[in-house]
């Protein structure tokens, strides 16, 4: 947890100094040069204080925004809620606001609300795909990363780079089908690569952490690494067979499964689990897709983005942990011990 906290600060940290420098540089350039290099410093860093708080006053919004759910209310899926009460009850934690995003690539996602309130976003193709122990799975894994300071660090920073992603969303929209983006875009994606860029790798060890904290938690408080496995694997084989979703793409730290991790090398994964006996065309029920199940045209941008352990690293941790918590492990004609 202390691990997790350090890592918070830094990002917290280097987000500051990103905004500080070049409001600095405005407050200089606005005081005529006249001012002391002592009140121009203490100005940049008030400016810089404000909207931060601004930025952790509109992240939630400017994700939701992004993401567009539909909200369940607690009467529209009873099953659904009750699933999701009764674990956050357990873990202590405030139920989370529940929506559902129009998508048939299996997914979901969290992030934090201005009242400290955990927002928890499924995917239509998630709650089609998954069974409800592996859906209580998802769930779990997603309210464990909620918890804490740490989760809104990363809402208030994801929040500041949707702009970003909204400047490049045109520009890689029409790169996929092919068609030239035009001049404009292409500026426009310049900036948002540009600061993506900056921001991504500072963010990405918090990330990775919170996606581990997330399993461990998940594993110890379900004790159902089975249908943890089966789930993990569910949402990877949907996210790889189907076309990148940009907006999943660009919340893939909030989410259960980074596409761009579930997309890039899903022989090393089979390798992996052939190790302890599992087969993932029995496991899915269909085959597993090859590599780069949908080939994009950008995927040197995507893996820059990646916010997740790999994914064969992260099964491999899954069924480490997950046989302190229940040995032997069952996953279809696979006993793992």
């Amino acid at each position: 947890m202390r691990d997790l906290e350090e890592r918070g600060l830094i990002v917290l940290g280097v987000h500051f100094i990103i905004h500080l420098i070049p409001l600095t540089f405005i407050v200089w350039i606005l005081g005529s040069q006249s001012l002391s290099l002592l009140l121009v410093l203490g100005y940049g860093a008030l400016t810089t204080s404000f909207i931060i708080l601004t930025e952790s006053l509109l992240g939630p919004y400017l994700i939701s925004s992004m993401a567009d759910p539909r909200w369940i209310a607690e009467g529209e899926d009873p099953l659904l809620w009750a699933l999701v009460e009764g674990e956050a009850r357990k873990l202590d934690i405030r139920v989370p606001r529940i929506g559902v995003i129009d998508h048939m690539a299996p997914n979901a996602l969290v992030y934090s609300s201005l009242t400290g309130r955990p927002v928890l976003l499924f995917t239509r193709g998630l709650l089609i795909e998954l069974t409800h122990s592996e859906v209580r799975c998802v769930a779990v894994h997603l309210m464990c990363r909620s918890r804490g300071w740490v989760s809104s660090v990363l809402t208030t920073v994801s929040g500041f780079l949707t702009v970003f992603n909204l400047m490049s969303r045109e520009y890689l929209q029409r790169r996929a089908k092919g068609q030239s983006p035009g001049l404009l875009n292409v500026m426009l994606a310049g900036w948002g690569h540009l600061f993506m860029n900056l921001a991504y790798p500072v963010i990405a060890p918090l990330s990775r952490r919170l996606t581990v904290r997330g399993d461990e938690a998940a594993l110890a408080q379900t004790g159902d690494p089975s249908s943890y496995l089966r789930a993990l694997m569910k949402v990877s084989a949907g996210l790889a067979s189907r076309e990148l979703d940009l907006v999943q793409v660009f919340l893939g730290g909030h989410s259960f499964q980074d596409p761009t991790v579930a997309n890039m090398d899903t022989s090393a994964v089979r390798n992996v689990a052939g190790m302890y006996g599992i087969n993932l065309d029995i496991l899915l029920g269909y085959k597993f897709p090859a590599d780069q199940g949908f080939q994009s045209p950008l995927p040197s941008f995507f893996k820059s983005l990646s916010l997740q352990p790999e994914l064969p690293e992260r099964f491999r941790s899954v069924v480490e942990t997950g046989k302190g918590v229940q040995t032997p492990i069952k996953v279809c004609l696979a006993w793992i011990e």
